[in-house]
């Protein structure tokens, strides 16, 4: 045979900014060789753990990567200048070693064609082998490379797929995501797909496919090598994915992504049970994340314009809402208020003797204070507070009916009142709602009463009688009153 060897011509280009290598053959129409880029542009590392340089790129010298010996032969003035600038002169240039059968080739074509061979036609033409000999004629080629032939393995499994489900967590990388796949496992010719699940709304383009069909190297390193596309012979399935490989809960490497495999569909359990006795029905893999916990805002205090409730709504919806209100407790209480005098709490001497009418509203929870006009006093009466919807300083809460009854202790704007006493509508109204207001309720008066007595264990004739001071038979209310301050009541 005329074709002992091949001298494969190579451009080697080294990138300075990023120390990058990349190689690309040139292209020979007819070669039966695909040509083209050969190395794509990366990184090269050598055998003893480092990156290819500039220091290792010499004229005559020998550069090995991934397997394969390249020499360096010549270099162009623009790099022949650099190195020199860098006082690392480069040798001479030592062209290309001859090539018999590629000197024969062209030699044929030109007395043949009388066509340039240095000419690239715009046709790419690679050794599909199969192809081709399969349109001559010989459609069980894989017989003669001395691969079983798969027809009957075809016949016995077409259209039988098992599905599996994936998911490949890619967090730890910048902008990574979870991501969802299925794997299709086609036992009819050992071929694999990966489709990614896509969900609705998740920003990400539609791709229809991760991996289109076809048989995946378990060796990353042989990504890109042609024997992966079928374009050479087969290099046996020890270095492809087979369904032994495939089960749920195991990992597999699809182009540098480990995808997990947390479950599988009924019939690929099934299938594996029947045939390879491998039950995969309780091996499920829980891959489900709880959603995180949404954070609670809260909302900011308010800023004392309007009403509380008002700048509420304002931070609850984009569009302000009119605050609604309870109109059945409108309807209920309308015109109904409790009404108090009251004086200034530890008050200074010269207001000792202010009077005020305190009046609480149940229509809408508000609170009004008007103070008495006294003569000659050099306070000027009227209205001391507009009616509003206040809030208790002491609960932190907006004021409640239940928070006014007489001996109360109510503190507005700052002022701290004493209610004194009520009209007879309140007393009724605080008589009638006991659980609004105990202080109202004469059984728990008459229960407290009974129970201050019995603390100083005196009798109940004995006690009237300690009362009644000016001894009429009749205790009056100074006199009882009196009484009850003196036992803390």
């Amino acid at each position: 045979p005329t074709e002992k060897y091949r001298v494969r011509k190579i451009t080697l280009l080294y990138y300075l900014e990023d120390h990058t290598l990349q190689l690309n053959e040139h292209k020979i129409e007819n070669s039966g060789i695909p040509q083209g880029t050969f190395v794509k542009r990366h990184l090269c590392p050598k055998g003893d753990g480092g990156n290819v340089t500039f220091n290792d790129l010499v004229i005559g010298g020998n550069v090995n990567l991934y397997g394969r010996t390249f020499r360096i032969v010549s270099c162009d003035a623009a790099t022949r200048a650099w190195y020199e600038a860098k006082d690392i002169p480069q040798p001479e240039n030592i062209g290309f070693p001859d090539d018999a059968y590629t000197s024969l080739r062209e030699t044929v074509k030109v007395r043949d064609t009388g066509a340039d061979s240095e000419v690239f036609r715009g046709k790419k033409s690679n050794p599909l082998k199969r192809f081709m000999e399969a349109s001559l004629g010989n459609a069980s080629n894989v017989q003669r490379c001395g691969v079983p032939d798969t027809l009957k393995k075809f016949l016995e499994n077409d259209r039988k797929v098992l599905r599996f489900y994936g998911v490949w967590d890619d967090r730890d990388r910048v902008y990574g995501d979870r991501l969802f796949f299925r794997v299709h496992y086609f036992l009819s010719d050992d071929t694999m797909e990966v489709l990614e699940e896509h969900k609705v709304n998740s920003g990400r383009d539609r791709f229809p496919a991760l991996l289109k069909r076809q048989r995946v190297s378990s060796d990353i390193s042989l990504y890109g090598d042609d024997r992966a596309r079928g374009v050479e012979d087969d290099d046996g399935a020890d270095n492809y994915y087979n369904f032994h490989d495939l089960c749920v809960g195991s990992t597999i490497n699809i182009l540098g992504r480990p995808i997990l495999l947390y479950n599988a569909d009924a019939f690929t359990k099934d299938w594996y049970l029947q045939v390879h006795g491998v039950d995969m029905r309780e091996a499920t893999v829980d891959v489900e994340e709880k959603a995180p916990e949404a954070p609670k805002i809260k909302p900011p205090p308010h800023n004392g314009f309007g009403s509380e409730e008002d700048s509420l709504s304002s931070f609850m919806f984009l569009t302000p809402k009119v605050p609604r209100r309870d109109f059945v407790k409108l309807v209920e209480n309308d015109k109904k208020m409790l009404r108090f005098t009251a004086k200034l709490h530890n008050a200074a001497p010269l207001d000792a003797a202010r009077q005020f009418i305190m009046t609480y509203y149940l229509a809408d929870d508000t609170v009004a204070v008007f103070e008495k006009a006294l003569r000659n006093s050099g306070i000027i009466g009227g209205k001391w507070l507009s009616r509003a919807r206040l809030k208790n300083l002491d609960t932190g809460r907006y004021f409640d009916k239940g928070d006014f009854f007489v001996g109360a202790v109510v503190t507005l704007k700052g002022h701290r009142f004493d209610l004194e006493s009520a009209d007879e509508f309140t007393l009724r109204l605080m008589e009638g709602a006991s659980a609004v207001w105990p202080l109202s309720n004469i059984t728990f008066v008459m229960e407290t009463l009974k129970r201050k007595i019995q603390e100083h264990s005196i009798s109940a004739r004995r006690m009237f009688r300690t009362i009644d001071k000016d001894f009429s038979g009749f205790i009056t209310l100074e006199e009882f009153s009196a009484a009850l301050v003196k036992w803390g009541m």
